[in-house]
């Protein structure tokens, strides 16, 4: 898989052209703002360029990685309890950058030290109900 950069938004790749979702770029877009009166009357509008001349959004756009041209987001996995867990599920380190490598390390062999056993979270869980009656102030 090809691993880079989507930029999505009203993206266009030249002046009234068609207006695209996202644009995919191999490497690292470089970023230029431009909002002076000529180019608003050449474009109509204030407009932020990407890698020169390549590619141009109005408004509000994102940069992010991507390993599909399709510009679909990166999504990173963390093993949590024998399972693979989006990272974004719970707010973790994503650990894993794919499924397959989660999977891998989660699956059948346990987690390569990267979760909590069942036992261990039951410990976990019996000590916090423990402090919640207890006045910590």
């Amino acid at each position: 898989m090809t691993q880079g950069w989507c930029i999505s938004g009203d993206v266009v790749v030249a002046p009234h052209q068609t207006t695209k979702r996202a644009i995919f770029y191999t490497s690292e877009p470089q970023v230029t703002y431009h909002s002076n009166s000529n180019d608003q009357g050449y474009w109509g509008y204030a407009y932020t360029s990407f890698n020169g001349a390549e590619s141009f959004a109005d408004g509000t756009y994102t940069i992010y990685r991507s390993d599909q041209a399709s510009c679909q987001i990166l999504q990173s996995y963390d093993c949590i309890n024998g399972a693979c867990v989006p990272s974004t599920t719970h707010g973790t380190l994503g650990l894993y950058a794919s499924l397959s490598d989660c999977q891998v390390a989660c699956g059948a062999h346990g987690c390569s030290g990267q979760c909590v056993s069942s036992l261990d979270w039951a410990q976990i869980e019996g000590l916090s109900n423990q402090l919640k009656n207890r006045n910590c102030g």
